[in-house]
C-alpha cells in the first residue's frame, strides 16, 4: 500500500486563532476582522471581530464566535490575511512554517508601505499597457 504523501504541518484551527486574539492581552481584537461564509450569500461576508452577534441562533453575544467554524474562511489584521482556510495560511500560531501574529503587528508599517507600492507599480503597468493599445494615446479623459 502506497503512503498519502504529507501535506505539511495541519493548519492551526479558526477557533484556536479567534481565542488567541480574545485573550492575548497583546493584541486589540479590535485590529481584526474576520471572513465568513453566509449559506445563503455567494461571496465571503467580513464582520469586525468585536461585532455583536444579531444573525446566528443561540446564546453567544458574540458573532464570531456563534459562527460555525467549519464557516469561516478567513481572519484579517487590519488589511492583512493572517489566517486563511484555503490557502493554508496561518500568521497567528505560525503552524504551517510562516511568522506569527507578534510579527506581524511589529511589521505592520512596513508591510503596508511594500503593498502601497506594489499597487502604484501595478497602476502604472496597466496604465502604460492601456495607453499602448490605445496607440500611443494617453489614457485618459483626453483619450476617449
Amino acid at each position: 500500500a502506497e503512503e498519502e504523501p504529507s501535506k505539511g504541518a495541519p493548519l492551526r484551527p479558526a477557533r484556536d486563532c479567534l481565542q488567541r486574539i480574545a485573550h492575548d492581552p497583546s493584541l486589540r481584537s479590535s485590529d481584526f476582522s474576520v471572513g465568513y461564509r453566509d449559506r445563503f450569500r455567494p461571496a465571503a461576508l467580513e464582520a469586525p471581530f468585536d461585532a455583536p452577534n444579531e444573525a446566528v441562533r443561540g446564546g453567544e453575544r458574540s458573532l464570531v464566535f456563534a459562527l460555525p467554524e467549519h464557516r469561516i474562511e478567513f481572519i484579517k489584521y487590519r488589511r492583512r490575511v493572517v489566517w486563511h482556510k484555503g490557502s493554508r495560511t496561518d500568521l497567528v500560531f505560525g503552524s504551517t512554517g510562516q511568522c506569527r501574529i507578534q510579527e506581524v503587528v511589529a511589521t505592520y508599517a512596513e508591510w503596508e508601505e511594500d503593498r502601497a507600492a506594489a499597487l502604484r507599480r501595478a497602476r502604472a503597468r496597466a496604465s502604460r499597457a492601456l495607453s499602448r493599445s490605445l496607440g500611443g494615446k494617453p489614457a485618459g479623459r483626453e483619450a476617449l
